[in-house]
């Protein structure tokens, strides 16, 4: 793994001149408790204490939990089982099954339980160690997306991209107006990672990129750079991270900074999941819209979804088989808990598609009807454009001589008909005597 960071590291440092990756764990030293009764869990951020640990304590309000912030990072949990102290239960965002390889004989197998049955095939084949076991849980992921200030957009008449080549005619668009195209916290190890997977993500999406993935996520082998795929892949980052425009100063934009410069209106665009575009729209005058990440090598478009969450327990829980099926129950209750928010917040964003949807329908009808309304007007327009046009060919377009001819006919009928008329009024009664 320190071979992908110093790759990753490399190519960010040759196109933004300079590169940090935030590495090691920054915690002290903390002695975890070996009471049977008492349960360690390492939560991998602050975040969690507040939207999960409330849930978990009014659950099981009697059992004696101590949660405590740890890291993203299983080096660090490989440090505590070096020490001893492994917890009970950890936690990490994301990682790959060659970081934790370490770690794979102290934690329990899943495989046989039946809170697998919960999940689909496909989710869990990555999971899955050298031996086939089932060490790590996803328990939620986040679906993260470009995140853009449509308001902005339209103030500038930049149309909202639908394809790699307009999100870099729009970032050039921005750019030239003096507005930063994309505002992106590369400060931030997540967001480093995120650069490379987003910025070529047509290629990652590609057999080629799947096959690399299922082998890197898996452990079922050695994760190596080859010189087609990531050369093509640190082609395609780089290429992304210039058409952004982004400079050598990005690389030091913490997440503080890059997101103040986006609810300012400095920045046209950044990057999130739907709860942190909800909460932007509510400290914002003005209106966001969600945008994909767009693959360099077709007109595919995709959403990043990232596991928020994955969860190990220690193998010397198995030991205590009460206390285990406590806390497999807690896991089912923690999945539970993280479906029903993501269906709330998909009736939320349905309902607000039905409701455009109406809008939509609405417009179509309005538009249909003015569109009959029109072709009427112009079929009346049509037919009498064609007889004025036969009235004035039959006018000016005669011959000189029929014209003559019909004139000298006329006028001789006309004369004779005035001869006539005089005849018959010369005509009394002593004609007749």
């Amino acid at each position: 793994m320190k071979k992908a960071k110093q790759c990753l590291i490399a190519l960010l440092s040759g196109v933004l001149v300079a590169a940090t990756v935030l590495s090691g764990c920054g915690q002290s030293k903390k002695a975890v408790s070996k009471n049977d009764d008492h349960l360690t869990v390492y939560l991998w951020e602050n975040r969690l204490m507040k939207n999960i640990v409330p849930y978990i304590h009014e659950q099981f309000p009697d059992q004696d939990i101590e949660f405590i912030t740890g890291n993203n990072d299983t080096d660090l949990y490989s440090y505590f089982e070096e020490h001893g102290e492994l917890p009970d239960i950890i936690t990490v965002r994301r990682f790959s099954g060659k970081d934790a390889q370490d770690l794979e004989p102290y934690l329990m197998d899943f495989a046989s339980y039946d809170v697998v049955s919960r999940y689909y095939s496909y989710a869990l084949q990555y999971y899955k160690n050298s031996k086939n076991e089932i060490q790590w849980l996803p328990i939620c992921g986040i679906p993260q997306t470009i995140i853009a200030n449509k308001t902005l957009f339209e103030q500038y008449g930049i149309k909202i991209p639908k394809n790699y080549k307009e999100y870099a005619q729009a970032c050039q668009q921005f750019y030239d107006n003096g507005i930063k195209p994309y505002s992106l916290d590369l400060a931030e190890d997540w967001s480093a990672h995120e650069v490379i997977q987003t910025g070529a993500i047509g290629e990652f999406m590609s057999l080629d990129g799947i096959e690399w993935r299922s082998s890197a996520e898996s452990a079922s082998g050695d994760i190596a750079f080859d010189d087609a795929l990531w050369k093509r892949i640190f082609s395609e980052t780089n290429t992304f991270l210039k058409d952004s425009h982004f400079t050598s100063d990005d690389i030091s934009v913490d997440i503080n900074t890059a997101t103040q410069m986006f609810l300012e209106g400095k920045a046209a665009m950044f990057h999130g999941y739907p709860a942190l575009m909800q909460e932007f729209q509510e400290q914002m005058d003005a209106e966001l819209t969600r945008i994909p990440f767009f693959s360099q090598i077709s007109d595919e478009a995709f959403i990043n979804m990232t596991p928020s969450l994955n969860i190990a327990f220690n193998k010397e829980l198995e030991k205590d088989q009460e206390k285990l099926d406590e806390w497999i129950a807690a896991a089912k209750k923690e999945q539970d808990f993280a479906d029903d928010n993501m269906q709330k917040l998909y009736n939320s964003y349905i309902g607000n598609c039905d409701r455009y949807l109406e809008k939509v329908n609405l417009a179509l009808t309005d538009v249909g009807t003015k569109g009959q309304s029109l072709a009427l007007t112009k079929n009346r327009m049509s037919n009498q454009q064609e007889t004025f046009e036969e009235l004035k060919s039959s006018n000016e377009d005669r011959n000189l001589s029929d014209i003559i001819l019909d004139y000298t006919a006329a006028y001789t009928a006309y004369q004779s008909s005035l001869q006539a008329a005089s005849k018959i009024n010369q005509t009394t009664l002593l004609s007749y005597l």
